[in-house]
């Protein structure tokens, strides 16, 4: 039974019952069935090793608090390689007065918690919007040294950058992947400094690429985006994006109305983290959408160019 969105369960306070790996077999092989595509990526003795590794990371994240409706659908990580494109635009210095760094920290702080369960490598790579320097591999011990001395300069050429340091270097590089990825997205603004609808076409030509490759498929990428801050700008491009008939069906975004500053009430933290990190991957945790308001204004295409560019991530 899916989470209610209506009502996040209350944190637990004592022993919870573990959720038995039957069920954990259950959820991962009608997940597998929905998305055909990753049968490339696991056979079916893979897929069991999966399964007992997802029961291990359930039984941990109910040792944090978190509910088994919860825990099962977040173990779907352990199928997943993380990337993240964080904001590092000018307006994350001065808006709500630097408040917005620090969600951003809390966030990626939460997130690789979970995720360090699931992979023991961590995020496959963090990198910024306007900086060439990243980093890799990240685990929750080294989430505080990403942001020692991180200068917030630029503005926010979020389809630009999706192409050059996300999808370019992990999707379309000549290696056939490892494993499917999310990527994610956090933004504290709308698109600045490039063309109107870039973003939507970089999606959508990363779709074309998938389909038209025969070694690839197009479940093989999801893409998760999500606001810090309470610009409204970015909520009328996030909603829009969400909501667009072309690329929704590889698109989800967090509901404004459980926004990421929200992770420090214990009483939503697991709430939004599962629709932080599943939505995007699984669309029972896609439909946890709450009085989003649906605009009728298209984006205008663009055309993605292939760039080159060298940055580099640390260890």
């Amino acid at each position: 039974m899916p989470p209610n969105p209506e009502q996040p369960p209350p944190p637990a306070e004592q022993s919870q019952r573990r959720v038995p790996e039957a069920e954990y077999t259950r959820v991962f092989n009608d997940f597998i069935e929905l998305k055909p595509g990753l049968k490339t990526f696991y056979n079916a003795q893979a897929l069991e090793d999966i399964v007992k590794a997802a029961k291990v990371m359930g039984d941990k994240l109910m040792d944090q608090g978190c509910s088994g409706e919860y825990a099962v659908p977040l173990s779907l990580l352990t199928l997943y390689d993380i990337a993240m494109l964080v904001d590092d635009s000018s307006s994350m210095n001065y808006e709500q007065e630097g408040a917005r760094k620090e969600t951003l920290k809390q966030t990626l702080e939460e997130v690789t918690k979970i995720y360090d369960l699931a992979n023991e490598t961590g995020l496959l790579a963090v990198r910024f919007i306007n900086n060439t320097k990243g980093r890799k591999n990240v685990v929750n011990s080294k989430v505080n040294s990403i942001f020692d001395g991180r200068k917030y300069n630029g503005v926010t050429m979020i389809g630009t950058a999706l192409e050059k340091r996300m999808l370019q270097p992990f999707v379309k590089k000549k290696e056939k992947m490892k494993k499917p990825l999310l990527v994610m997205t956090i933004t504290d603004g709308k698109v600045e400094g490039e063309k109107t609808g870039l973003l939507k076409r970089v999606i959508i030509e990363c779709i074309d690429f998938l389909k038209a490759e025969p070694e690839r498929v197009v479940e093989a990428v999801a893409f998760h985006f999500c606001r810090v801050g309470d610009d409204e700008d970015a909520t009328e491009m996030l909603e829009h994006l969400d909501n667009c008939i072309e690329v929704g069906e590889y698109v989800d975004c967090l509901p404004v109305d459980k926004p990421l500053e929200n992770l420090s009430d214990s009483a939503l933290k697991w709430h939004i983290l599962t629709k932080l990190l599943i939505g995007a991957i699984d669309a029972k945790i896609d439909k946890m959408e709450l009085d989003l308001n649906e605009g009728d204004d298209e984006l205008k295409p663009g055309k993605a160019e292939p760039i080159e560019e060298e940055f580099e991530d640390d260890e």
